[in-house]
C-alpha cells in the first residue's frame, strides 16, 4: 500500500491535530455565545453524536456552583425560569468537553390593549397605572379596563 503524502510534514501534522480537535470537542449550537434572550427557560442544544451528557450553567465562567442535568440526547430546556443575568454554559460527555458560552437573560417589558383590556406581554410584572388608581399586573396576564381609560405601565 502506497500513501500519498502532499506538502510537509509539519502541515500533515497540523491537519491531524486538528482533525483530533474537531473530534474531541462538543460543538454547542444555542443559545449562541454571548447571546441575549428575553426567554427565561431558553434551550440549549449542541452537537455530536447521540448519548448521555452533562450540561453545566452557572453564573460564574469558572463554574463555581453549576446547576447540572444529566441529558440524553442534544437539547436541554430548564423547568422553572432564570433569574436575569449573566450565564454560562458547558456540556461534557466523558473526558469529552465543549467550549465555554456566555448567556444573558434580560427583561422585557411590553403592554398591549385592545379594547377595554390589557395585556402584559413582557416577562417581568408591570405596574399599570390609570386614573382610578394602579394594580400589578404579572408576565402574561391580562385585565380589564374602562373604555376611555388611560393607562401607562412601568417594570414593578
Amino acid at each position: 500500500m502506497k500513501i500519498l503524502v502532499i506538502g510537509s510534514d509539519l502541515a500533515v501534522m497540523t491537519i491531524l491535530i486538528m482533525l483530533l480537535y474537531n473530534l474531541a470537542s462538543i460543538p454547542l449550537h444555542s443559545p449562541g455565545n454571548k447571546a441575549y434572550t428575553t426567554e427565561r427557560m431558553p434551550e440549549f442544544s449542541w452537537g455530536g453524536m447521540q448519548g448521555e451528557y452533562v450540561i453545566y450553567l452557572d453564573d460564574s465562567p469558572d463554574f463555581a456552583s453549576p446547576v447540572t442535568a444529566m441529558v440524553t440526547g442534544n437539547s436541554f430546556r430548564l423547568g422553572n425560569d432564570l433569574d436575569f443575568g449573566t450565564y454560562y454554559w458547558k456540556v461534557e460527555s466523558g473526558p469529552v468537553s465543549s467550549s465555554v458560552w456566555k448567556l444573558t437573560v434580560g427583561s422585557s417589558v411590553m403592554l398591549s390593549r385592545n379594547q377595554q383590556t390589557v395585556k402584559n406581554e413582557g416577562n417581568v410584572d408591570l405596574k399599570v397605572d390609570r386614573m382610578t388608581g394602579f394594580f400589578v399586573l404579572g408576565a402574561n396576564e391580562s385585565a380589564e379596563i374602562g373604555e376611555d381609560d388611560n393607562v401607562i405601565a412601568e417594570q414593578a
